[in-house]
């Protein structure tokens, strides 16, 4: 199975959802169309 390939920028955003939103992982990754697993990876 392929992986996605994140830019630094896209994973940057996403990170500040969950630690400066206070987003959880779960929505974040929900939101995106991502199985949790393979967002925390990419992440």
């Amino acid at each position: 199975m392929d992986m996605k390939r994140f830019t630094e920028e896209f994973k940057t955003e996403t990170v500040k959802k969950v630690v400066e939103q206070g987003h959880s992982v779960a929505d974040v990754a929900n939101r995106l169309g991502q199985v949790i697993p393979q967002f925390r990876t990419a992440a």
